[in-house]
């Protein structure tokens, strides 16, 4: 990943969806230029881990940091094109599979997506990734125990959209987007497709 950063340009975008306590956003501190940025989303759910706490291990201007889940900061994390992606955050299945689909939303075919716990230790991890990777959407790179790197192949609409046309694909430009499985606030409404009005 520190590799992938150094040689992503002189402004890469690392998106981190689990920091903990920052290990590993320091890490990519240390292989970030100048221009780059870290974006790390946590939930927090441990009582002795707070943001403070994250944003006082950061101490870096390049560094944002957002309290909960991708889902719940769609509308903020959208306006991200990340070149490198860490997920380590909810290894159920359902949470993997989630954090995943929505990172995939914004990370261009090419990128690189890091997945943390990928062992028969955490069975929902593993399924999840297992899945994406038989149904072409990440082309393994490389491993290092239970870390895998993933190559973006593809961002099918199914990702997403609950009724997607077979060969369609999400559109380049999410920003701003809320993904079909969000209801629209305030609307009682669903989008039939995440880059459509709503009816």
């Amino acid at each position: 990943m520190m590799r992938a950063l150094q040689s992503a340009g002189p402004s890469p975008t690392y998106l981190e969806v689990g920091s903990f306590r920052g290990r590993s956003s320091l890490f990519a501190l240390a292989a970030m230029p100048p221009g780059g940025r870290v974006v790390a989303v946590d939930a927090f759910i441990y009582a002795d881990h707070s943001p403070a706490e994250l944003r006082s291990t950061l101490d870096d201007p390049r560094v944002r940091v957002y309290k909960g889940t991708v889902i719940g900061n769609w509308h903020a994390l959208s306006a991200y094109r990340p070149d490198v992606v860490l997920v380590d955050a909810d290894h159920s299945f359902a949470g993997t599979v989630l954090d995943l689909s929505l990172v995939l939303a914004l990370t261009p075919v090419g990128r690189l997506v890091a997945t943390h716990d990928v062992s028969e230790r955490f069975p929902g991890v593993k399924a999840a990734v297992d899945a994406l990777s038989r149904s072409g959407v990440l082309g393994h790179i490389e491993s290092a125990d239970d870390l895998v790197v993933w190559k973006v192949r593809r961002r099918p609409a199914w990702l997403l959209d609950p009724q997607p046309e077979i060969e369609w694909d999400l559109p380049d430009d999410m920003e701003g987007m809320a993904p079909s499985i969000v209801e629209l606030a305030g609307t009682g409404k669903r989008c039939s497709r995440p880059w459509s009005d709503c009816d």
